[in-house]
């Protein structure tokens, strides 16, 4: 569905966060009562309350995540995730933000989705660090990458 990005409940349009072995790691937002683990359908199991969330999901409203890319040189855990657009932009977005909202598919890029006015509805929602748009010369947000500094000895 068009909409399941904005559900807490469906892992499809989320930033997901694992440790190694598989678990749910401390400081994912949906850790309660409320929440459960939606690794084998994707969402929670069979029986589970209505409004119960995915463990796993650490941030959502996103597309098309097509790509991240992980700053080597930044001297914490720091990437970036490229956001294939469906009509007229194309984002980036810095993370990893716990809990952080990127908007779709109430935004696309920092404009409003349905009436393309730009910089709309942005209280609540992360906002990109770069966008563009489509156009005749843009295409889909697919790569991108850090170059490790070079230290001397």
């Amino acid at each position: 569905r068009f909409d399941w990005p904005l559900h807490p409940d469906r892992l499809l349009g989320k930033i997901v966060r694992l440790t190694d072995d598989g678990g749910i790691p401390p400081g994912n937002p949906h850790t309660g009562p409320d929440s459960a683990r939606c690794n084998l359908d994707g969402v929670p199991p069979a029986g589970s309350p209505v409004g119960t969330k995915c463990q796993e999901v650490f941030s959502q409203g996103l597309r098309n995540p097509f790509r991240f890319a992980f700053d080597s040189n930044a001297p914490t855990t720091r990437f970036y995730v490229n956001d294939v657009g469906q009509s007229t932009w194309e984002d980036i977005s810095e993370g990893p933000v716990a809990g952080a909202d990127y908007g779709w598919p109430v935004r696309e890029g920092p404009c409003d989705f349905e009436t393309e006015e730009c910089m709309a509805n942005t209280e609540g929602y992360e906002e990109p660090v770069h966008w563009y748009g489509h156009g005749p010369f843009g295409a889909a947000v697919t790569g991108g990458a850090f170059v490790p500094e070079r230290h001397s000895r």
